[in-house]
């Protein structure tokens, strides 16, 4: 069963990355769809009492930060939707992913904008962290399965 919920999270994940890079947004229906498969994971591993502690602070800090414009408010309520399936002791290693993964796109975008397309970054829709959250919290959640007693 768990090989099966993490399948369908890799799928729903593939799609909303695609819907990231091409449009710039991230669905509600996907991330209900996410945060589903991801209370399923938790409680198939046992993880929705550690995690939902800090799925709460992510949403909180997640919404001042998107206030201010840093983060768009689709990408934290994916973090937060998929952080329900990931051990607390893995959540530090998916943030330094988000962010490893994010600077090599960030790396990428700058470079493809200046060299082939000859425009400004700034006219760019900023990046589709998406891609980088969903990788990094299905490599969290893979691991949390993995390491956990089922």
């Amino acid at each position: 069963m768990i090989f099966a919920l993490i399948s369908l999270l890799f799928i729903v994940s593939v799609q909303i990355c695609y819907k990231d890079i091409t449009h710039r947004t991230i669905s509600n229906k996907a991330v209900g769809l996410v945060l589903i498969l991801c209370l399923l994971i938790s409680l198939k591993v046992s993880l929705l009492g550690d995690s939902i502690g800090y799925a709460t602070l992510i949403v909180v800090i997640g919404f001042v930060v998107s206030i201010c414009g840093v983060i768009g408010g689709g990408d934290i309520k994916l973090l937060t939707a998929y952080s329900l399936a990931i051990n607390p002791n893995y959540l530090s290693l998916v943030f330094i992913s988000i962010g490893f993964i994010g600077g090599l796109q960030a790396i990428y975008t700058i470079g493809i904008s200046t060299i082939i397309r000859k425009q400004s970054v700034k006219h760019q829709e900023g990046l589709p962290y998406g891609v980088p959250i969903s990788i990094s919290c299905i490599l969290g959640i893979i691991l949390t399965v993995l390491t956990s007693n089922i």
